[in-house]
């Protein structure tokens, strides 16, 4: 099959993540920059597994707040200020946050 027989398919193998997978793939191929992502751990997994696929040690620099039910309904700042504090010290190239779906679409009273 030459290249103009190639489908989208065929080339890009991750049709199946979220757009935070998409961007923490983009911010991982920045030299030293750090990823957090303000959320659950389990998004945090979800697009760290696709990542790994090509940087086998982004998890020395792709963090996650943890966030539980409390800080999605009344804030995530405590999370994030404990989750960036060891980051600080490092003085990374670039700190890329986060928010996911349901931290964004949180409403203030």
């Amino acid at each position: 099959m030459d290249d103009r027989e190639k489908s989208f398919d065929d080339v890009c193998m991750c049709t199946d993540t979220c757009a935070l997978a998409g961007a923490a793939a983009f911010f991982a191929g920045i030299k030293d920059a750090v990823i957090v992502v303000n959320g659950p751990l389990w998004c945090h997994f979800f697009a760290m597994r696709h990542i790994e696929h090509s940087q086998a040690t982004i998890s020395h620099r792709m963090l996650c707040t943890q966030l539980d039910n409390d800080a999605i309904v009344f804030g995530a700042e405590e999370y994030l200020h404990e989750a960036l504090a060891p980051m600080w010290s490092k003085s990374p190239h670039c700190c890329d946050c986060q928010q996911l779906c349901g931290r964004a679409h949180r409403r203030r009273c």
